[in-house]
């Protein structure tokens, strides 16, 4: 139950009635891993991985994080540029739904933006 502008709804005044406590953000985090248009279309965002994260940084010409795991996918939106290169692993870009996937073969990865 969540409202036009992303916070809990509570329908009717009843707030037994929506589940958006814990859980609410990790279902909206898989939901935009699985539609990324949901996710905004001006900026960069990391959407899904199969390892954990310790750390992201987002420039204006690359992507730059590391993981626990060496092998690992991920799942990026790309809005505010398009991928050049990658270090780390392999990549795959749809220009079309602008979504990124990189099967990484490092525990360091780095997106570098296209010139």
């Amino acid at each position: 139950m969540v409202d036009h502008d992303g916070k809990n709804r509570y329908p009717e005044g009843n707030i037994w009635l929506t589940d958006g406590y814990g859980d609410y953000v990790r279902h909206y985090l898989r939901a935009m891993a699985s539609l990324p248009e949901l996710a905004p279309g001006n900026q960069n965002h990391l959407l899904r991985t199969s390892s954990v994260v310790k750390g992201i940084s987002y420039s204006e010409d690359s992507i730059s994080y590391t993981k626990f795991d060496e092998g690992s996918r991920e799942r990026f939106k790309l809005g505010a540029w398009e991928p050049g290169s990658i270090q780390g692993g392999q990549m795959h870009w749809d220009p079309t739904t602008r979504v990124l996937e990189v099967t990484a073969t490092n525990k360091a990865v780095t997106i570098h933006r296209r010139n």
